[in-house]
């Protein structure tokens, strides 16, 4: 594993991933921190190591979320951040009828205003 902030969102969650994998015989290595874990041998330097940089790193990965969330609070309230539109959801029975009918994939898509990609794909789901 290269990173101790790869493998699990907060410090609970990489204990028990950690000692999962180390009681099943799995030796983990973190390129980066340059920490070892395994079975074999009891490093309790590297596990108090591995508990700070998890710390460290949840506490990270909330302040960035923080920081996001007011910032589209912000913008939101500038009016220029704003949730995308969902598309109408596609009508599968239409498409059939169309390709039935001998329209292209390529003309079905420009008439419902849909992908060519989700013209086959339904075609493929149908066949």
């Amino acid at each position: 594993m290269y990173d101790i902030s790869r493998l699990a969102r907060n410090l609970r969650d990489l204990q028990e991933i950690l000692e999962t994998l180390v009681a099943k015989g799995v030796t983990v290595t973190f390129k980066k921190e340059a920490l070892t874990f395994s079975a074999d041998e009891t490093n309790h330097i590297a596990k108090l190591q591995l508990q700070m940089m998890g710390a460290f790193a949840e506490f990270e990965r909330n302040i960035i979320a923080e920081r996001q969330a007011d910032g589209i609070a912000k913008a939101k309230a500038r009016g220029v951040y704003a949730n995308r539109e969902r598309k109408p959801s596609i009508n599968h029975d239409e498409v059939k009828r169309l390709s039935t009918d001998g329209m292209t994939p390529t003309n079905i898509s420009k008439q419902l205003n849909i992908s060519r990609m989700s013209v086959h794909r339904i075609l493929k789901q149908s066949a």
